[in-house]
């Protein structure tokens, strides 16, 4: 249950602030570190670029692997790769290396049974090299999560939705196939964001129940008011402020995605920083 579980009590936060003070301090303590001249420091807004490049990466890596990846494998590594670079910097530890290594972590946490041998014949490039990463990074990854590997996603929730619509509400009764291409689209576009750290699995799935009915044209506020809200109207309130604030999450980051020359500046100033390291 989401309302126990070590997601609801460490890895929710109050407010996108705290979010942006946490990595601006991952970001100091990198810098203040002194292992770098600060000429070559990365921003935190550098930073947040390159996270968001290699949740693009991920992505791409996730779709075209064999076999297909269930949609929660790909959810659950992304909110690793999330989670992990909350607290660390991405000039002590490099996304591309990182985000496999979720990818891998996310397919035995969810029983996505595939053997390292498998999961390697995926990556590109140099397999043997590709697999030392993996396996010496999973560690790693798990600790500085703090070992919760269990993430509770909005999937089961959408079609806890999708059913209680098909049962109490005739309107839309038959519409619910309709309304999932929007679902889907949303999900995918939420998972780039940092609504994972703020808001609960139904809450987001609900707000994506609501943005697929729209693009539909599909009105679902007497389902909301008058029957899903009906006894707690301060909650529809509560949900409805949520909703607005999800999809300005979503607005920002397709506005504010980085471009491929930005990409490629900040990459190569990374390289420069990683470089000295690895020589270590």
């Amino acid at each position: 249950m989401f309302n126990t579980s070590t997601q609801r009590k460490h890895w929710i936060y109050p407010s996108v602030d705290e979010l942006d003070r946490l990595r601006a301090n991952a970001n100091a303590k990198f810098a203040n570190s002194g292992k770098i001249p600060q000429d070559l420091l990365l921003t935190p807004k550098d930073e947040s670029y390159l996270i968001r490049k290699n949740l693009v990466r991920l992505r791409e890596f996730c779709k075209k692997f064999q076999p297909v990846m269930r949609n929660s494998v790909i959810a659950t590594a992304f909110i690793y790769m999330k989670r992990f670079y909350l607290n660390q910097s991405c000039m002590e530890y490099n996304p591309r290396d990182i985000c496999v290594t979720c990818a891998y972590l996310a397919c035995k946490v969810d029983e996505f049974n595939v053997s390292i041998d498998q999961f390697i014949k995926n990556v590109q490039g140099d397999c043997r090299k590709a697999q030392k990463t993996v396996l010496s990074n999973e560690m790693l990854l798990m600790k500085k999560m703090q070992f919760h590997l269990t993430v509770h996603l909005p999937f089961r929730a959408v079609e806890g939705f999708y059913i209680d619509i098909r049962a109490r509400y005739p309107p839309a009764r038959d519409k619910t196939s309709q309304i999932a291409e929007g679902v889907e689209d949303y999900l995918e576009k939420s998972m780039y964001t940092d609504a994972c750290f703020l808001y609960s699995p139904s809450q987001i799935a609900l707000a994506a129940v609501v943005y697929g009915a729209e693009k539909q044209g599909i009105d679902l506020s007497s389902y909301l008011s008058d029957i899903l809200f009906v006894d707690d109207p301060e909650a529809l309130d509560y949900f409805q402020v949520a909703a607005n604030e999800m999809k300005s999450l979503i607005d920002k980051d397709l506005q504010n995605s980085p471009g491929k020359e930005t990409i490629k500046r900040i990459e190569k100033k990374l390289q420069e920083i990683m470089t000295p390291q690895q020589n270590e």
